[in-house]
Order: structure tokens, then C-alpha cells, then sequence
């Protein structure tokens, strides 16, 4: 079972794990022997002509971080930055509890910044900021994979839903000093994600306390993954 938290309901992705299974054969033949080979026995070991190359996996999931940079109350996107990791095939097992389970793509993205549009937040929880976020769509040669279309991030209350990752990850729960990290993706209307945490450098050593309300203090905030996303190229 993979959990998905959305602001004020608790959706439930299952993850359908298909296992294959070979019989085990045996062989009373020697090993030297091979005058009772059947010719077909080597068929499956003949080298590939190239023809059955496996299809390249596709991304369904993707984890966000990155860094928020608060100058003069407002996000500066030259300095601020994002990281866009691809995945597939989120699955059960002890790293699924993390929210962040599933075989990393070969590359991650990490596009310039081009601009945050304030927005009205969807959620009464996104109490301190609510943006559009304007990815620089220049390809990445090494990198297939689309950007998300419609990226939103927000900061906001620090939602009782994140403990048990957050508990996982090392992060304090019980009078934390982080606030809670907001995703959509999609046009107006999609699912708002609360995935992970955002603090400066002091509040993750719990050495500053967060406001609860806007604007926020000028600083470098870090976001942190704790659940990862629906990708929506």
C-alpha cells in the first residue's frame, strides 16, 4: 500500500506487485555431455540481433526538492532552485513507508527558475505562500524525460499526516519548527499534495521558530521530499 496525502483527505494508491515465477528444472545429464542437448535448448542463450531491446522506462512519479530564496518578503527565482528526480514503479516494502519508494530513472533535472506568480491558495492550510512556478523549458540532452506542466509549490501548516515520514526521515515531530511543503500539478482544480517539509538551516536544527503568518522571513529555505508525486508531463 502507498501512501498519498492530500489536503484534507488521505487517498490510498495501491501498488500491484506482480511476481513471476521459473520452475526449477533439473539435469541428470553431465555437464560434458552434450550429445543430448536438444539444438533448441540453446536458443534462448543465442546473442540478440538487437531487435528486443527492452522499452525504456516510463516516469510516473517524481520527487521534488529544491530551495526557496525569501528576499525582500518575495521569492527570488534566480537564486532559489529546484531538483526534479524521476521514478517508476513505486512498490510495497519498508522503503514505501518513506513515501518515496520506486526505481530512480537515470537522470534528474534541474531547470532555471524562471519566475513565481503569487496565487491564491487552494487550501486554508497554505498559509505563507502559494506560487506558480516557471520552469526554463530548454531540453536537457541527457535528460528524456518532460517537466511538469502547471507546477504550483506552497508553504504552509505543518500537517499531522507528514509525522510518520518525517519520523522515518530523522526529522522531529513534537514541537517542530518546520513548516509543511505544498504541491499541485496541473491546471486549477488538480489534487494539492502536502509531500514534505520546508525550514531554513536554523529550523532544522530547531534553533528558530516559524511564523504563522506572512511574510516570511528573508532566507534560504530547503525543501525537503518526503512523499513523492504524480508525474504529470
Amino acid at each position: 500500500m502507498y501512501p498519498w496525502t492530500r489536503i484534507g483527505s488521505v487517498a490510498l494508491l495501491l501498488a500491484v506487485a506482480v511476481a513471476c515465477s521459473e520452475n526449477d528444472l533439473s539435469n541428470d545429464r553431465d555437464d560434458n555431455d552434450t550429445s543430448a542437448q536438444d539444438p533448441e535448448d540453446t536458443a534462448d542463450t543465442a546473442p540478440s540481433d538487437g531487435d528486443d531491446e527492452a522499452e525504456p522506462a516510463v516516469p510516473e512519479w517524481i520527487r521534488v526538492d529544491g530551495t526557496i530564496v525569501i528576499a525582500a518578503g518575495v521569492p527570488d527565482p534566480l537564486l532559489s532552485s529546484v531538483s526534479i528526480e524521476y521514478r517508476a514503479d513505486p512498490g510495497a516494502g519498508e522503503a514505501a513507508d518513506t513515501g518515496l519508494d520506486g526505481t530512480a530513472l537515470p537522470c534528474v533535472q534541474t531547470p532555471a527558475i524562471t519566475s513565481f506568480t503569487s496565487a491564491t491558495a487552494p487550501e486554508a492550510e497554505i498559509t505563507l505562500g502559494w506560487w506558480a512556478v516557471a520552469l526554463d523549458a530548454t531540453v536537457d540532452s541527457t535528460c528524456p524525460y518532460a517537466l511538469p506542466h502547471g507546477l504550483h509549490l506552497g508553504i504552509g501548516d505543518l500537517d499531522t499526516q507528514l509525522y510518520a515520514a518525517m519520523d522515518l526521515d530523522g526529522l522531529a515531530t513534537t514541537d517542530s519548527t518546520l513548516y509543511g511543503l505544498y504541491a499541485r500539478i496541473g491546471a486549477d482544480g488538480a489534487p494539492v499534495w502536502v509531500y514534505g517539509v520546508v525550514g531554513t538551516v536554523d529550523q532544522y536544527a530547531g534553533a528558530s521558530a516559524p511564523v504563522t503568518a506572512p511574510p516570511l522571513p528573508d532566507g534560504t529555505y530547503d525543501l525537503r521530499a518526503l512523499h513523492l508525486l504524480p508525474f504529470t508531463p
